[in-house]
């Protein structure tokens, strides 16, 4: 017996031999499969900040790291940094404070990393 239901973007099928959960993108809202947009938040950020894609995964993952428990996905991270418009690339954990401090991800945060000091400062120049 095959019976397939249909989630937000999930495929379910029981049928024996094929995995519960299908991923479909073309389920969500409608869409079909030309219109699902392939670009990835990382890539977003990378050429808006145009920083490299290495560095932008590596800062949306920083953002989720600010977070004790449950994180944030990458795309609501983006499109928060989007409505912020900001300027210039801000600090992954400004992220998360102003992300939780606006209610767009209400979640407790770890402490703050600490920063290296300037080479001046340590060597007292």
């Amino acid at each position: 017996m095959i019976m397939n239901r249909s989630y937000e973007g999930l495929e379910y099928s029981q049928h024996i031999g094929k995995p519960p959960f299908t991923y479909r993108p073309d389920l969500i809202a409608g869409r079909t499969g030309e219109d699902v947009d392939k670009t990835k938040p990382f890539e977003i950020i990378s050429r808006r900040f145009q920083i490299s894609r290495e560095s932008a995964k590596y800062f949306l993952i920083r953002v989720q790291k600010s977070f004790k428990t449950e994180k944030p996905p990458h795309q609501l991270i983006l499109e928060f940094m989007e409505d912020q418009n900001f300027e210039s690339l801000p600090g992954p954990h400004e992220v998360a404070k102003l992300m939780n401090a606006s209610g767009i991800w209400d979640q407790p945060l770890n402490r703050e990393p600490h920063t290296l000091a300037d080479e001046e400062d340590i060597h007292g120049e």
